[in-house]
């Protein structure tokens, strides 16, 4: 049975062709071209390209990577990326149990901290560079209005 998904802001029509408790599979695609944020929870995801091509740029790198057809790779868990992906492009994918691959819950709970400690780092990067790029631009506006024009 397919059913629109707007899982992570990517929007797609996808078949759950497998489900138990050990992982799933299913197939993704949409007709149109679409663009979004893929993400991942406490598992990972094996990702294959059955046709088309994915456009992606890893964890709000400048860093792009086009996947053609044929291609698989791994999206770790906790992890985002952003991705345009082509028209009629159709996916294939296998995701393992959250509880099976962090079978440890202190490992679990260890991925958590880790994923949570740096979104906050990156979050406190971006607003220094912000508060040091503000600085810039009040020293330079301060500097342009001493100006004195001749009457």
């Amino acid at each position: 049975m397919w059913e629109i998904d707007q899982e992570g802001m990517l929007l797609s029509s996808r078949c759950t062709m497998y489900k138990s408790a050990i992982g799933a599979v299913s197939l993704w695609g949409w007709p149109l071209q679409t663009a979004g944020v893929f993400r991942t929870g406490f598992s990972q995801r094996s990702i294959t390209i059955l046709s088309g091509r994915i456009k992606q740029w890893s964890d709000g790198g400048i860093d792009l990577v086009v996947r053609e057809a044929n291609t698989s790779w791994v999206q770790k868990g906790w992890g985002a990326t952003s991705v345009q992906i082509d028209p009629r492009t159709s996916v294939l994918e296998y995701r393992l149990s959250s509880m099976l691959e962090n079978s440890n819950l202190n490992t679990m709970a260890a991925d958590f901290f880790k994923h949570w400690m740096s979104k906050v780092i990156r979050r406190l990067k971006n607003k220094l560079w912000m508060f040091l790029d503000v600085e810039t631009m009040f020293h330079q506006t301060r500097a342009t209005h001493d100006f004195k024009t001749p009457t």
